[in-house]
């Protein structure tokens, strides 16, 4: 059997990201939820209920940023991830 996935974006803040996560999952064929507050964490939910895997974006921010962070982490929280990973692009620096 085929494993199901779905992708969830918390990442509202950056334009064009919504779009760009769009684009993908219409072309890998994978269901898309947006979530801009808690009260859309359990529709999103319910709707990727069917789903093996559900992957979610959240926003790409630096150590600078972690005073407006509190907002996506509470998200996250609340989606209860089984994992957790970090994506980091290839160029970053080591530093």
């Amino acid at each position: 059997p085929r494993l199901q996935f779905g992708f969830i974006t918390l990442d509202t803040y950056r334009a064009g990201a919504i779009a760009q996560l769009e684009a993908l999952a219409a072309v890998a064929r994978i269901p898309l939820e947006v979530v801009y507050d808690r009260r859309d964490v359990a529709g999103a939910l319910a709707r990727l209920a069917h789903c093996d895997v559900v992957v979610v974006d959240t926003p790409g921010r630096g150590p600078k940023d972690a005073a407006s962070d509190a907002e996506w982490h509470a998200l996250l929280a609340e989606l209860a991830p089984a994992e957790v990973h970090l994506v980091l692009p290839a160029t970053v620096r080591p530093d």
